[in-house]
């Protein structure tokens, strides 16, 4: 079965446009931003726990096929000059074609896949605090926020589903002033990014406050230093920079260029202030969040009360300050009327206030800590997600994720029975896998029917099972293959010595088979 869906993937034809929406265009737009590239499997549109070598090889003549037609795409061509680039080409080929190198790879790249998931919904939370914080969204915030994070792996629906406040109407919100125009900056970071540079002072090696004499002479130093250098993705993109460098550092003393620098540095701050202010009006609890992002980001707390006004001056958005008493919902932050006779969220129609699970004092949802015991309300809210993907661990036999998920519940709930429970359930199915798993690590060497049968076992009843060695379904699956191939040839081995009338050479062949 596994070989004939191996076959299968091996022959399905390479679909170019897939690949470009889910794989080049999110790669460019990574290199674009810091010059990161694409993990070694997911630039060759494969998953990480790929092991036939057959698909891996015509995956890897594939892409590069179509990166060579493509290399001189205006868009594409310098990410494409990059990874095509014979010393990277061939360190991916190496890495991805030798099994225990592609494991090793596998591991760290799926550890830095978990740490970006992590920082893109830590992301996507700071702008749900912003949008939800007054009660409703209009459709141009909801746009904003879905173009963002489309390309961070987010589906449509599951930005929907975090943004549980009402849908209204907003008025759309004007232009900043940038420095540079949008395409400008841009083209710009996209050359830049090719050399991983960060700015046009960084490339020729000044400092951004140097006299405009001074960059003036490292920039004749670095146009003549270009000259005799082959024509290659390099030495295009160096023209560029050189040309803006003329432009914007020397012929304008780059002011503008600075501004341009000054304006992305705040990029952050003013894309979360431009969708709370789509419709021209920002109340006191998204200035609050605003705020405290800011102060998060390292600006100093009056500084970033001044920027925030600023920013909201420029594009004539009003600021509201307000006394009215409210409660902020833990769940999707929407403000509700603080009254006795409200009990649940206006918006997502979640309790605004539960029972600690600590002292069962009851307490506000929005809460940063009980104020009778101190237990953390973040703890309970965290909960809510950390049991079913815990429970969903056990169910797909992953045991390192349900041992995390296990501890970070620690972290959170309670020493009582619910915790208990959950350690005892851990151990149990972590028992009866393991189980399996040491029945087929002692029939793999010697009795390989029984080893199969194992496995099979093991993968009906634990789909995503992950030992505590790392190891999950495909990893023993070419363990597996290793060593019925080993019997095969041992078997033909002893085969060819009958043949041959070598019985010494056959009788130690079918010894080693045995």
């Amino acid at each position: 079965m596994k070989e004939a869906e191996a076959a299968g993937q091996a022959s399905t034809p390479f679909d170019a446009v897939a690949y470009q929406e889910t794989v080049l265009k999110p790669a460019l737009a990574a290199f674009h931003a810091d010059g990161s590239l694409p993990d070694y499997f997911a630039r060759y549109g494969l998953s990480p726990d790929v092991s036939d070598g057959d698909v891996i090889r015509r995956a890897i003549s594939d892409v590069l096929s179509y990166w060579n037609r493509q290399k001189n795409n205006a868009s594409y061509g310098p990410l494409l000059g990059v990874l095509l680039e014979p010393k990277e080409v061939e360190r991916t080929r190496t890495v991805l074609t030798d099994p225990r190198r592609r494991l090793e790879q596998r591991t760290a790249v799926e550890a830095m896949r978990r740490e970006q998931a992590l920082g893109a919904e830590r992301e996507l939370e700071s702008y749900v605090r912003i949008i939800a914080a007054k009660g409703y969204r209009t459709a141009e915030e909801t746009q904003r926020i879905i173009t963002r994070f489309k390309t961070r792996g987010f589906t449509v629906a599951q930005i929907e589903e975090r943004l549980k406040v009402p849908l209204r109407d907003g008025s759309r919100s004007q232009a900043l002033d940038e420095g540079l125009p949008a395409s400008t900056r841009a083209n710009i970071r996209k050359h830049l990014a090719v050399f991983k540079q960060k700015t046009l002072y960084d490339f020729i090696g000044v400092a951004p406050d140097a006299p405009v004499a001074e960059v003036e002479a490292r920039y004749e130093e670095t146009v003549e230093s270009w000259k005799s250098r082959p024509v290659s993705e390099q030495k295009a993109a160096a023209q560029v920079l050189l040309a803006q460098v003329k432009l914007y550092l020397i012929n304008e003393d780059g002011s503008r260029y600075r501004a341009a620098l000054d304006y992305e540095r705040l990029e952050g701050l003013r894309s979360r202030l431009e969708v709370a202010a789509a419709d021209k009006r920002i109340d006191r609890h998204e200035f609050s969040a605003l705020r405290v992002w800011a102060v998060e980001q390292g600006i100093a707390d009056a500084a970033a009360t001044d920027i925030i006004l600023a920013m909201a001056d420029q594009i004539k958005a009003h600021v509201e300050w307000t006394d009215t008493p409210f409660v902020v919902c833990g769940y999707c932050n929407a403000a509700t009327p603080d009254e006795p006779s409200v009990q649940h969220c206006r918006a997502c129609g979640e309790p605004l206030r539960i029972e600690c699970a600590q002292c069962k004092a009851s307490m506000s949802t929005s809460q940063t800590a009980c104020t009778a015991c101190g237990y953390h309300l973040t703890s309970y809210l965290r909960l809510r997600s950390l049991t079913p993907r815990f429970e969903q661990a056990l169910d797909l036999g992953d045991l390192r994720a349900a041992s995390a998920l296990l501890e970070q519940c620690r972290g959170v709930l309670p020493k009582g029975a619910e915790l208990s429970r959950l350690g005892q359930a851990l151990e149990a199915r972590r028992e009866a896998l393991e189980s399996l798993r040491r029945s087929f690590d002692e029939c793999v060497r010697t009795r390989l029917r029984s080893a199969a049968q194992t496995l099979r076992l093991l993968t009906s009843v634990a789909p995503g099972y992950v030992g505590a060695d790392g190891r999950g379904v495909g990893d023993l699956e070419a363990v597996l293959e290793t060593f019925q191939q080993r019997f095969r040839d041992a078997v033909q081995a002893g085969e060819q010595h009958l043949e041959a009338g070598r019985g010494d050479e056959a009788w130690s062949a079918f010894r080693v088979a045995a």
